[in-house]
């Protein structure tokens, strides 16, 4: 298996952001990738194929889509599918698909609607603004794949601390109500 690519990027330029609806039985051929993409999937199935291989995106699973190269889909239950359309800086090569499974696929919606909701607003610090939730939905991709094996009380606790390390009302109370466990 590969190095996990999300632990390399260093972005260049955000292209576009999308949500893309793909309907049940339909079959879609891409030739020659135009960028980096990362998408989600709000509700259906759709099977990629790449090189022989298959790679799934639900909604448990995220999946990277490599600039340049060429692929299959085809949508196993029709479905709403958020799309994160990037430029990578040129010494970054990936050429693989790459699917990564997701703990809790809230925050990378949550993330998805922000940057929906910066590129609407199209002010001067929306790009700088948008660049940085892309890499925080990268340096969570990137960290999914260490946690698999964790406790999930863990996780819910872990993901809220991350998410509210400065809130003033963060404590063992907050944290054992959302983890459901006990303090």
């Amino acid at each position: 298996m590969k190095d996990n690519p999300f632990l390399n990027f260093t972005i260049s330029s955000l292209n576009s952001i999308e949500t893309v609806r793909r309907i049940k039985g339909e079959t879609l051929i891409v030739n020659q990738r135009f960028s980096y993409a990362v998408s989600f999937c709000l509700s259906g199935k759709i099977t990629y194929t790449h090189n022989g291989k298959n790679f799934v995106s639900d909604p448990n699973h995220a999946i990277l889509l490599p600039m340049g190269q060429s692929y299959s889909l085809h949508c196993d239950e029709s479905g709403l599918f958020p799309v994160i359309n990037f430029y990578n800086t040129d010494d970054f090569d990936y050429d693989d698909l790459y699917t990564v499974k997701l703990n809790n696929p809230t925050p990378y919606i949550n993330d998805y609607d922000a940057l929906m909701h910066l590129n609407l607003l199209n002010r001067n610090d929306s790009r700088i603004k948008s660049l940085s939730v892309l890499y925080n939905i990268l340096s969570r991709l990137a960290s999914e794949e260490k946690h698999y094996d964790r406790n999930p009380s863990l996780t819910l606790a872990l993901d809220y601390i991350e998410n509210n390390l400065s809130a003033p009302d963060l404590n063992i109370t907050e944290l054992a109500k959302i983890s459901h466990i006990s303090e």
